[in-house]
């Protein structure tokens, strides 16, 4: 019995430990650094400067090869996970609302409003997000975006494919404009820029309600979406569109 019991104590193991969760320096810094875009931009010296705040070298900032973009899209991550969350959060509130527009409206809305803390730096981050070699992820992150706005109205039932690319495209040309609208919106409560909103959902239901034929459907979203597309053009690269027209449907 005492061999028995000799054999059983040299084979038990030490009490398991709880191992540490690795975290990624990146994210760290990433998170440190966010809070500090309204003192140095989205630059690199922002990404130094939250280095050096966990005690990082300041030449830390180097893990992000892409620069200060990888800033600006941690930025966008965030404001995204915060949105998609609003969304489910008061889809109740949402589904109450009587028509897609009103959906549509109260959506994006909501997102601006997350945006709104960065207003004052937010045309530094969308240069950003139009430099050539960040255009491509840039259409696709406004690609997800028309998505989940497009689910979220509840129109995209039936909708062929090329309905639903259409449709789409018109979407995220009232995003975007809206989105520039509110760049430079010193009303209170950024009322104009709502005002602004509405009008411009407004017209894409008269649009969208006008034609009986699907063939004319489609003319009249892509008619709508050139229309809005030039008055974003004004104000940035004319690439956005076309480079967002080659984004797969998410999922596909």
């Amino acid at each position: 019995a005492s061999g028995s019991s000799s054999s059983s104590s040299s084979t038990d193991l030490p009490p398991s430990t709880p191992q540490a969760t690795f975290q990624d320096p990146r994210q760290e810094i990433l998170a440190a650094a966010l809070p500090l875009v309204a003192t140095h931009g989205w630059t690199e010296e922002t990404l130094a400067a939250g280095a050096a705040s966990l005690g990082f070298p300041a030449v830390a900032h180097g893990m992000f090869g892409r620069g200060a973009i990888e800033l600006v899209e941690y930025a966008l991550a965030q404001i995204d996970t915060a949105w998609l969350a609003e969304l489910e959060a008061r889809k109740e509130e949402l589904a109450s609302l009587p028509s897609s527009r009103e959906r549509l409206e109260r959506a994006i809305q909501w997102r601006l409003q997350l945006i709104a803390p960065h207003l004052a730096e937010w045309p530094q981050a969308l240069a950003l997000g139009l430099s050539p070699h960040n255009l491509e992820a840039t259409a696709r992150g406004l690609a997800e975006v028309a998505d989940e706005l497009c689910v979220t109205g509840g129109e995209e039932e039936g909708m062929d494919v090329t309905n639903w690319y259409a449709h789409r495209a018109t979407v995220c040309s009232v995003y975007v404009a809206t989105e520039l609208f509110f760049l430079t919106d010193y009303s209170e409560d950024h009322q104009d820029t709502w005002a602004f909103l509405e009008r411009r959902l407004r017209d894409v239901e008269a649009l969208s309600h006008a034609p009986r034929n699907v063939q004319e459907g489609v003319l009249a979203f892509q008619t709508a979406a050139s229309a809005m597309a030039s008055a974003v053009a004004s104000l940035a690269q004319p690439a956005m569109m076309g480079a967002l027209q080659k984004v797969p449907l998410t999922g596909t």
